[in-house]
């Protein structure tokens, strides 16, 4: 029983990762250096055992955490290994320090106070700071007109000495960690703390202080992240700049979400679902202002191509990779740095590289655009039919400077068009039988008249349901092809909004289009009697489970309640597919037209020993006369948006009419404007 629903919220934050550009950098280690790390042996180093998710000691006494990966990482890219000096808490790893107990600190800000006995790399991570507060507490816009607030920050931390010596005008409570710090300002124990935007909202979700909000940005300053190494050891400095710089963009963002990526599920709470939304909002506003400043526009340019499912690459020469982004690599089954500026023969198949090599030859000796579609093998080998969009750039003086390309995968499509095209020769052979008839029946004048009557009404119904079809089928084909060409012609010049856009519509329209092209295919599959038609005892309620979890997701969105109100013991004899279609259809049109914070009420009873009638009943908007008229006619297209704007392929209930003729039940609708529909039908019992 699904009585009332359950948000489920999977909140994804950007990271301050983004600045870091995408390099592959290759490195060589001098002779003189080699010989220093063999004779230094293991690293020794001193972490903060309780500093999530930054870096930490686990139960099991395992150094864990985003600085825990990346100085593994750098370690591992210098064929060095580390060992952990065991410390109660960060006061003793900084006293270890001093003492030269460890090697290095590998996660820390550099201080005036540091420099005494330390030496520092260039930063490993950045990560922006943030005032966390209560929610009553307004935006922070100068720290130095706040007065004698109180600031709680855990002992011995960069931020204490930072705020001691700018903002003294605040008062500071000590505390012992960082969780301890956002606790005593969610009791208010103090008015803030500051933390850096990742840490804020790890902790925030992680420890649910749902009170607490990002309340303002901290100026000028920066979690500049380096390594610390003690001065007898200077000589290793530099050692490790290089392997940091070796660190891919790929690489730091995936040790980023193996440790921040959240998901909170929990009761279906609007007001904090908005207050968290708020809070996400501005994270993410802060988090893109930062890193907008920092990061450089080749960077930008290659995040957005990553992001972007259509393959795109550039070719500087007829056989050798310029930059790929990601779809194109996975669709080749490598890595991206694998692929950049190869020879095509050293990553593609041998089929492959003639096609490509043979159509890139031509775009560079005619310096104008190709369009072509071939077959071409994926990563698991199986045959794909790409449409590819191939470019010329040229310099000033005419010459090719390099070929931009795109891929579109028109595989599913053309397999579409193809059952299409199938369907339209089953119309005609129809079509035509329907002639021979008449012609057999003209010796009756009044037959034949009606006939013909019969003919012309199947006729116009066939024109028009074609014409239907053949406009709902273009409007999304033209779109997606001019966005696409559009995207393939201007790539360079548009904004990541405008790519981000361009994608949401392409999205948009593919899934329209999916899901009329299927609707369509079931129905053609019906009229030719090819679908599969078994007949079993299922449970009733179990089969509006099923549908119901399908269309969840949407009822969810509209907060709107669905109760299910059927005997668990009714036992129907049906085609389970054909009989939960139909009830996905209803429940999908039911929250389409209901209101947000409506209600879909499912229930069941005997109509007779052989027959039970199911009701969906739903408090929307409801149908006019006219509308109920044209409801399941094959010739009218009802072009009806649901209260949320959502659009409807117009073919769901034809379906629905046929799945339950096969069972030999039927189906009907009550409904006024304003006040709701019920649609009913009819099943079969054991």
């Amino acid at each position: 029983m699904f009585n009332k629903t359950k948000l489920t919220a999977v909140y994804v934050l950007l990271f301050p990762i983004l600045i870091f550009s995408n390099s592959d950098k290759f490195f060589e280690l001098s002779e003189s250096e080699k010989t220093y790390l063999d004779s230094l042996g293991k690293i020794t180093m001193c972490v903060d055992p309780d500093w999530m998710p930054y870096e930490f000691i686990d139960e099991d006494g395992n150094y864990v955490g985003i600085g825990a990966d990346l100085i593994r990482l750098a370690a591992s890219k210098l064929n060095v290994q580390l060992q952990l000096i065991p410390t109660k808490n960060w006061g003793e790893s900084l006293k270890y320090s001093k003492q030269n107990k460890c090697i290095i600190l590998p996660l820390l800000n550099q201080t005036e106070d540091r420099d005494e006995w330390l030496l520092f790399t260039e930063p490993i991570f950045i990560d922006p700071f943030v005032f966390i507060s209560r929610e009553e507490h307004p935006f922070i816009t100068d720290p130095n007109e706040l007065g004698e607030k109180i600031v709680a920050l855990p002992r011995g931390t960069s931020t204490e000495e930072l705020i001691r010596r700018n903002f003294r005008n605040l008062k500071i409570l000590l505390v012992e960690n960082e969780i301890e710090a956002f606790r005593k300002v969610s009791n208010k124990e103090a008015d803030f703390t500051v933390r850096s935007l990742i840490v804020a909202a790890y902790t925030i979700k992680n420890e649910g202080l749902f009170n607490l909000k990002i309340a303002g940005d901290f100026p000028d300053f920066n979690y500049n992240l380096r390594v610390g190494v003690i001065k007898s050891e200077a000589r290793l400095v530099n050692i490790l700049n290089k392997a940091i710089n070796a660190i891919t963009f790929e690489e730091r963002e995936q040790i980023v979400n193996k440790h921040v990526n959240l998901k909170i599920e929990r009761p279906f709470d609007y007001s904090r679902v908005i207050m968290v939304g708020l809070i996400l909002l501005l994270l993410i506003f802060i988090g893109f202002y930062r890193n907008y400043k920092l990061r450089k526009l080749n960077e930008e340019r290659s995040l957005l191509l990553d992001n972007i499912q259509v393959q795109v690459w550039y070719m500087t020469d007829i056989d050798k990779f310029g930059v790929v982004n990601k779809a194109h690599a996975k669709f080749i089954g490598k890595k991206i740095s694998e692929i950049s500026f190869k020879k095509l023969k050293d990553v593609m198949p041998e089929e492959s590289v003639k096609i490509h090599v043979s159509k890139n030859l031509e775009v560079f000796q005619s310096k104008r655009e190709l369009i072509f579609e071939d077959w071409f093998p994926n990563a698991s080998g199986e045959k794909r039919l790409l449409k590819i969009h191939k470019t010329p750039k040229l310099t000033q003086s005419g010459n090719v400077e390099y070929v931009i390309c795109s891929a579109e995968d028109i595989t599913e499509r053309r397999e579409h068009e193809l059952k299409i095209n199938t369907y339209t020769e089953v119309l005609e052979k129809l079509n035509k039988a329907l002639s021979i008839s008449q012609n057999e029946m003209e010796n009756s004048l009044v037959e034949k008249s009606k006939l013909v009557e019969e003919l012309k009404k199947i006729n116009s119904e066939k024109d028009k349901f074609l014409a239907i079809i053949s406009h709902d089928l273009r409007s999304p084909f033209q779109s997606f092809l001019g966005l696409t060409e559009i995207m393939v012609n201007d790539i360079n010049d548009l904004s990541s909004e405008e790519l981000f856009e361009f994608s949401k519509e392409i999205n948009s329209k593919a899934n329209k289009l999916y899901k009329l092209l299927r609707n369509l295919l079931d129905w053609s599959r019906m009229q030719e009697g090819n679908v599969p038609f078994e007949q079993k005892p299922f449970l009733l309620d179990k089969l509006v489970a099923n549908a119901y979890e399908v269309v969840k997701l949407s009822a969810v969105n509209k907060e709107i309640e669905v109760i299910n109100k059927i005997n668990s013991r009714i036992i129907v004899n049906v085609d389970a597919n054909m009989i939960t279609s139909v009830i996905q259809n209803l429940l999908t049109n039911a929250i389409k037209f209901t209101h947000q914070k409506g209600n879909v009420e499912i229930s069941a009873e005997r109509e007779n020993e052989n027959f039970v009638s199911v009701s969906i009943k739903d408090n929307g908007i409801g149908m006019d006369e006219k509308m109920l008229d044209n409801l399941f006619k094959i010739d009218q297209k009802i072009n009806r948006l649901g209260t949320n704007g959502e659009e409807s392929t117009g073919l769901g209930l034809l379906l629905c009419k046929e799945f339950i003729t096969k069972h030999n039940g039927e189906i009907s609708v009550i409904s006024k404007p304003n006040n709701g529909s019920t649609f009913s039908f009819t099943l079969p019992t054991v």
